[in-house]
């Protein structure tokens, strides 16, 4: 991927978008409580980034339905804010946000991205919890001191490892790749909770249990949207229930 260099007078509209990312992430932490749901902290997001003149990055970006990233508990990355979802004492959540600012620059388009995450206590966490928080937090910032001229990216993977190790926690390296096509080879009208109780009961799927929250079915719409994770980065993915069930169908045994 080839690196974009910046001219100075941008600097301060990249600033800007830095500064924008922040202070909607602080509202969202502080709109964190239990009885709350994860779609409402995404509704407080996006109309605080709109009334402040920038564009909420993940909205739209490969079909992301989505303002915020929630991602509760066990749930890893891409968390998709749910109406049903919510949220309890004792959790904790992931709250990741990108806000856009867009600037005519040479007679250019530019769009400038701030974009962070923080991961937050719902209410009073156990010790335990409480310290995967700080150890966490503690892998960032020892990453961000290798962030200097000189050092590389693989110095700061090193950095943030080198605390996981201490801390004996692991990397995750993969998230659950989502088929439901035992349901709709039963021609059952799909939802959300018929998804999640197949993925439960499902011995092997049942491995990763760790992401499969993170499926959404808009079944309105009848796309099903979810994150997959692989040694290559994670993605987002969407995909029509009715193209889904076409594919499966053309790979059944004649």
């Amino acid at each position: 991927m080839p690196i974009t260099f910046y001219e100075e007078e941008q600097f301060e509209t990249i600033k800007l978008a830095g500064k924008l990312a922040r202070q909607v992430l602080d509202l969202v932490c502080k709109s964190v409580k239990p009885g709350i749901s994860t779609w409402d902290l995404d509704q407080i997001a996006e109309e605080w980034i709109r009334a402040h003149g920038a564009s909420p990055t993940f909205k739209g970006y490969l079909g992301f339905p989505a303002s915020l990233c929630t991602s509760v508990n066990h749930e890893v990355v891409h968390g998709i804010p749910d109406k049903n979802k919510i949220l309890k004492e004792g959790d904790i959540i992931s709250l990741d946000i990108g806000v856009t600012v867009k600037e005519k620059f040479k007679d250019a388009e530019w769009n400038y991205i701030g974009d962070t995450a923080k991961t937050v206590a719902v209410g009073s966490i156990n010790a335990q919890i409480q310290k995967l928080v700080d150890d966490t937090e503690a892998s960032l910032y020892k990453g961000i001191e290798n962030c200097k001229t000189g050092k590389t990216i693989k110095d700061i993977s090193i950095a943030v490892n080198n605390v996981a190790k201490k801390g004996k926690y692991g990397p995750v390296r993969k998230l659950i790749e989502a088929i439901i096509k035992d349901l709709l080879a039963e021609g059952k009208t799909v939802n959300n909770e018929m998804i999640k109780n197949r993925l439960r009961n499902n011995k092997y799927l049942n491995k990763f249990s760790d992401s499969y929250e993170n499926i959404v079915l808009d079944e309105e719409e009848q796309i099903l949207y979810f994150g997959l994770s692989t040694n290559r980065g994670e993605s987002f993915y969407r995909i029509k229930l009715s193209t889904l069930s076409k594919i499966i169908s053309e790979l059944k045994p004649k």
